[in-house]
């Protein structure tokens, strides 16, 4: 009881720094009495007895580094606290999986399902709005039409990719153009359409990966490149925009 009061005695000094402890002893039992202490003009007088020497940090906030490979007697020394070679005694952190040498969960679970990011076509889109623009900055030619090398040379695209599809964004600015025809990989239904309006064409082109780096930077192959006959899968996807409007 006496140490708990005890303890008392010393969190209330810590927490109520501003107030002055009277201590008294009544049949062994020790009770408090405490008085405020008035504030003076000089702060200096509140923290009279803190100084530089007994100024300490909280406990946790700093603490001693480990001394790694100095002898036995530290728990420490030798291999460091790694162990006898393998995956985990050398430089740098294992993978995720790595589970020790044996087989990963990811390979021992079962795989269900399908997955189209392996065979999806990577297109680079454009809107009719970015179009617009560098139709009317007079970095495209509306009178000619407009290839993939074009709007690959004028930076309307930065990449080329697997081909470039054309979308219906910004449809609203297609009327304040001439009329424009467009040669693209693909194109949606929305900017055929607004495009056809205004007196324009668009026209799909099948092109490879090799074909379409021909077309936009021609002056890195010795010999011509023909184009090559579409697949069926691809015969009924440009048949699909046909049917759109495309030609």
């Amino acid at each position: 009881m006496f140490k708990n009061i005890w303890n008392l005695n010393r969190n209330l000094s810590k927490k109520f720094s501003y107030l002055k402890f009277h201590n008294f002893q009544f049949n062994k039992i020790q009770f408090f009495n405490f008085t405020k202490i008035e504030h003076t003009a000089n702060p200096i007088e509140k923290y009279a007895d803190i100084c530089v020497n007994n100024i300490k940090g909280i406990k946790g906030a700093r603490v001693p580094r480990n001394v790694l490979g100095r002898g036995p007697g530290s728990g420490k020394g030798k291999t460091s606290g790694r162990g006898h070679k393998g995956y985990t005694a050398r430089t740098g952190e294992p993978a995720r999986h790595f589970e020790g040498g044996t087989t990963s969960i990811s390979r021992r679970v079962p795989k269900r399902g399908f997955n189209r990011r392996g065979i999806k076509t990577k297109n680079c889109y454009l809107n009719l709005s970015n179009l617009a623009y560098y139709i009317s900055k007079g970095k495209l030619d509306p009178k000619n039409t407009i290839t993939i090398k074009d709007l690959y040379n004028c930076g309307a695209i930065a990449k080329v990719r697997e081909g470039v599809k054309l979308l219906g964004k910004g449809q609203e600015k297609i009327p304040y153009l001439p009329p424009i025809n467009v040669e693209v990989s693909d194109a949606s239904k929305n900017a055929i359409s607004k495009i056809k309006e205004n007196g324009g064409n668009v026209s799909i082109k099948y092109r490879t990966k090799l074909t379409l780096k021909y077309h936009v930077k021609p002056h890195k192959f010795h010999n011509p490149i023909l184009d090559p006959v579409p697949p069926q899968r691809k015969v009924e996807r440009l048949n699909n925009l046909k049917e759109k409007g495309a030609r």
